[in-house]
């Protein structure tokens, strides 16, 4: 789930930023990296929705309430060969989806976001600016990378007018 909040007074003239956890150094796969706010693994018979509340209280202390204002927006599905740093064998290919989620809390302080399990060293607010400078420096864990460029997309914050590689990441 991507979090969010415009820091303005409305949509169409205020400045979105984006909340997005850095992982804990000590995590095994992709210690370090910047992360999605909230995800995790299905468990069976488990649906998104009940998935990304339990993650949610997990991961980022945010209640069932607040999260089920979080709107559905699609999946994004691609496949992730395994590398360096994500534990495992490297060079398997491995189909993944992502159930995507958007969570608006305009109107909430900066530190709104509390760390449960350890997995987050810190929780940073940043600009869209800030957040696509830190995808171009391959900051992002992958599978997270490209759940933000959607995000960003879906709420034009990634154009073509702004981005000359837009076509190129629109089309992968």
């Amino acid at each position: 789930m991507t979090v969010f909040r415009w820091n303005g007074d409305n949509d169409s003239e205020g400045l979105m930023e984006i909340w997005v956890p850095r992982r804990s150094s000590t995590r095994a796969k992709f210690p370090a990296m910047l992360d999605g706010l909230v995800g995790g693994g299905l468990a069976t018979g488990e649906t998104p929705w009940t998935c990304l509340i339990r993650e949610s209280e997990e991961e980022a202390s945010l209640g069932e309430e607040l999260v089920k204002t979080a709107k559905e927006a699609g999946t994004v599905t691609y496949f992730y060969i395994s590398g360096e740093g994500s534990g495992g064998e490297i060079g398997l290919p491995q189909p993944e989806c992502s159930y995507v989620f958007d969570l608006d809390l305009t109107g909430s302080p900066p530190d709104v976001l509390i760390s449960n399990d350890g997995s987050v060293e810190a929780f940073e607010l940043l600009t869209v600016t800030e957040v696509k400078q830190a995808l171009s420096r391959n900051e992002f864990k992958p599978n997270c990378a490209l759940v933000m460029l959607d995000f960003l997309i879906r709420h034009g914050q990634l154009t073509a007018e702004d981005e000359p590689d837009y076509k190129e990441i629109y089309s992968k």
